[in-house]
């Protein structure tokens, strides 16, 4: 039965909540913490929400959105003041590499992924995509390319505010 209450929980360790990215579970998922970084959260089976363990990005300005990727089991975190994406796994929460792109793009913000590539909003309206098949290999993700995804809005895509990917 579905209650009437609403169940708000307050985690003291949870300084300045971002956004949510669900992992392999509906009771699992990363909130990205521009304070520390990020946290893993658990869904009790009462319903409250613990944090399983906090990941301290240090080198991070603004930790702001992030995306899950199933083969490898990570997350892919953004900074939105910096031009790096943040790889964790999403096993034990250790930061498994960084990689830089592209510093004329300002910074990233949304991302997705589409098949085997993250594809990261910048701030300026560019997107930087990333090849990241070889991850789940022990491997490293690579920038492939930055481009305008509106070329002929005179070199700016600030409309764009959001990025998703669809695969057949």
């Amino acid at each position: 039965m579905v209650s009437t209450d609403a169940v708000v929980t307050q985690n003291s360790g949870l300084i300045l909540d971002f956004s949510i990215t669900f992992g392999s579970s509906d009771f699992d998922f990363l909130l990205t913490d521009p304070a520390i970084g990020a946290d893993f959260l658990g869904v009790s089976s009462k319903l409250m929400v613990d944090v399983d363990r906090p990941i301290n990005i240090t080198y991070q300005k603004a930790t702001c959105w992030s995306t899950y990727e199933p083969v490898a089991n990570t997350v892919y975190t953004t900074d939105a003041a910096q031009t790096n994406i943040t790889i964790i796994s999403a096993v034990d929460g250790s930061i498994i590499d960084t990689v830089d792109f592209d510093p004329s793009t300002e910074g990233g913000l949304d991302s997705t992924i589409g098949g085997s590539n993250l594809f990261v909003l910048t701030q300026n309206g560019m997107i930087v995509s990333v090849d990241i098949s070889g991850v789940a290999a022990r491997g490293k993700a690579r920038p492939i390319m930055v481009f305008d995804p509106q070329p002929n809005a005179g070199g700016s895509a600030s409309s764009l505010n959001g990025l998703g990917a669809w695969m057949s």
